[in-house]
């Protein structure tokens, strides 16, 4: 008798404890939701811009000219002015920004003077332009299989998106 007495009171614990757990819950999802915060109207709303992305396009404006590596070396306002001819003849660039010009130049059939001419050239271009070159990346290279004077610019436009 005393084993069904122990079992029966076993069962009662379990029966309290699952009680408590289900009054547990209930009192628990009975709780009222916290007001929403609705924000303030502003005084006046104003309009945000779309922002602009800037990019730089896929194909660059590629031009070949000949420049004397003594006047480019020198700032000389010939050489300025044959670049500032060149970089007029091409339509696509009025009223553009150049976000990067990487420059390939030849002299004396040697890479460092071939490289010192491109950086020249690349130091005249703010001088030829200003609109299109302000504030533009440059990058100076050699080429050995022109002639001396030679230069080549890609130059590479913003455009937005």
């Amino acid at each position: 008798m005393r084993a069904t007495t122990l079992t029966s009171l076993a069962v009662a614990g379990w029966l309290f404890a699952d009680v408590l757990l289900a009054f547990s819950i209930v009192v628990l999802g009975s709780e009222p939701a916290p007001p929403a915060a609705r924000p303030s109207p502003s005084p006046s709303p104003s309009p945000t811009p779309s922002p602009t992305r800037l990019g730089l396009e896929h194909q660059p404006v590629t031009l070949e000219l000949r420049i004397s590596p003594e006047g480019a070396a020198k700032q000389r306002d010939t050489a300025v002015g044959t670049l500032r001819q060149a970089l007029h003849r091409v339509p696509k660039l009025y009223g553009r920004r150049a976000g990067m010009v990487l420059t390939f130049a030849a002299n004396n059939n040697t890479a460092a003077d071939g490289e010192q001419l491109a950086r020249s050239v690349n130091a005249l271009l703010p001088q030829a332009d200003p609109t299109l070159f302000h504030s533009t990346t440059t990058r100076y290279f050699h080429s050995l299989s022109n002639p001396s004077g030679w230069v080549e610019l890609d130059i590479y436009l913003f455009t937005a998106s």
